[in-house]
């Protein structure tokens, strides 16, 4: 199912790429999936389900692609404050991680 996605992502047709990532996470949870499925909504401009897809992977991952697709939501919808929110986390995690 997930070959299935991506080749529908790659190939634009987000519907699709849309009904088989909902259908792979069905039965698995996997954070990049998430964050795949999220990219996709927001390329339909579907922009509630995107962001709560996003969120949920931003919580189970701290995965950087992840961090970006929810950044760039945030920055697309003008959410400037949970844009702000979400960097200050990202930095206190690099600082925390000895990253900075």
């Amino acid at each position: 199912m997930l070959v299935i996605a991506e080749e529908a992502r790659r190939a634009g047709n987000w519907e699709e790429a849309v009904r088989a990532y909902r259908e792979y996470l069905a039965q698995r949870n996997d954070p990049d999936v998430m964050n795949n499925l999220g990219a996709a909504l927001m390329a339909q401009g579907r922009y509630g389900e995107a962001e709560e897809i996003l969120k949920q992977a931003r919580h189970r991952s701290t995965d950087p692609d992840i961090a970006a697709n929810l950044a760039t939501f945030y920055w697309l919808q003008w959410k400037n404050e949970a844009l702000c929110s979400l960097f200050r986390s990202l930095e206190e995690n690099e600082l925390t991680a000895g990253g900075l």
